[in-house]
């Protein structure tokens, strides 16, 4: 699921909920990445929105058989840290903790095709 995506807006359905989880720190894969990892809980569902980031530095490196290298795993940190500040702004706070309990939009077609979400900026 992507954050605010162009996508959003097309989507056939629209659901209110809240994050009920928020954590930084490793995750994904095998344990093998670092990111920003977010639940969300909805009247009627619950669900989990993966990672945003890239490979851990220090936990996996790439070697000569990996299809990624340190040029792709910096631009997946920057891409989440953007990605991070971006939430962050726009759910007026300043730590990832605080998204605990914030209001979200998801945008959705059926209940396990999630597309994106969002923070509700107009109720803060």
């Amino acid at each position: 699921m992507e954050y605010n995506s162009s996508k959003h807006k097309e989507a056939k359905e629209h659901t209110l909920g809240k994050i009920t989880s928020a954590r930084y720190g490793f995750g994904g894969y095998q344990g093998a990445m670092i990111g920003l990892e977010l639940s969300f809980e909805t009247p009627v569902w619950s669900v989990s929105d993966g990672i945003y980031g890239g490979w851990a530095y220090g936990i996996i490196d790439p070697d000569k058989h990996s299809k990624w290298g340190e040029e792709e795993r910096s631009k997946q940190v920057l891409e989440m840290t953007k990605t991070v500040c971006k939430i962050l702004k726009d759910a007026k706070i300043d730590s990832v903790s605080d998204l605990v309990g914030k209001p979200v939009e998801i945008a959705h077609e059926g209940w396990n095709n999630n597309i994106s979400w969002r923070i509700l900026t107009e109720v803060l």
